[in-house]
């Protein structure tokens, strides 16, 4: 995983008043933790902030190919895909 990482992912449906964005960024702290921070919300707002922190790189990697992969399913759960526009 690069240190630095940035994600941007959108879900965009006007007809079902849906829009949504999801971003999720990494980056290592002073500590040598990998961290994974994820904002998401309504588009237009400043959105909910998480932040996850990892001692061992691929454990870190395993939780962002988690979040990745429900994101992909994002149609079944709200009816729109979510589209990588980073």
């Amino acid at each position: 995983m690069n240190s630095r990482q940035k994600i941007y992912l959108t879900a965009q449906n006007p007809s079902k008043n849906i829009y949504r964005f999801y971003t999720i960024f990494t980056s290592k702290d002073l500590f040598g933790f990998t961290c994974i921070h994820t904002c998401y919300g309504r588009t237009g707002t400043k959105g909910r902030l998480k932040s996850y922190a990892f001692l061992e790189e691929n454990k870190a990697e395993s939780f962002l190919n988690k979040l990745l992969k429900k994101r992909m399913t994002s149609s079944k759960r709200i009816g729109v895909d979510y589209k990588n526009v980073s």
